[in-house]
């Protein structure tokens, strides 16, 4: 009798528990990811707009000059500015505060239209600094 009652106090909990769990947060991630796709569905017209909406123009100004004008302007120092291309642009920096690169970043984004086509950050040797390689696009 204490054997068939172990065995099914085994089965319930190195069995049972672990399904139930596993298929609670299944339930969960599914929940989860239909109320993200119903708020996807609700602003997709908005996001198709803001995509195709025209980005303000470069005004016939190279990217090279308008991204280091831009850091001059915010005293940031570029460790190397290189073009790649016709319309990209690559930039090294080495022990940046990270948000003043947020801040260049935001400027020549909404004032110029730029992209950011690729960036890779690594922590600096100061805290709040970064080390980082962007390629930013017109």
């Amino acid at each position: 009798m204490l054997t068939v009652f172990l065995t099914v106090v085994l089965i319930y909990l190195l069995v049972w528990t672990p399904m139930d769990d596993y298929r609670q947060r299944g339930l969960e991630d599914r929940n989860r990811n239909l109320e993200l796709l119903e708020m996807m569905r609700r602003t997709e017209t908005q996001a198709r707009q803001n995509t195709t909406s025209k980005r303000p123009s470069t005004t016939g100004k190279s990217l090279l000059s308008i991204v280091s004008r831009e850091a001059q302007r915010l005293n940031i120092k570029a460790n190397r500015l290189q073009p790649e291309g016709q319309n990209a642009v690559s930039l090294w920096f080495d022990n940046i505060p990270f948000s003043d690169l947020l801040g260049l970043l935001e400027k020549v984004q909404s004032e110029h239209g730029v992209s950011v086509e690729q960036i890779v950050i690594d922590r600096g040797e100061n805290g709040g600094s970064v080390r980082a390689r962007l390629v930013l696009k017109s």
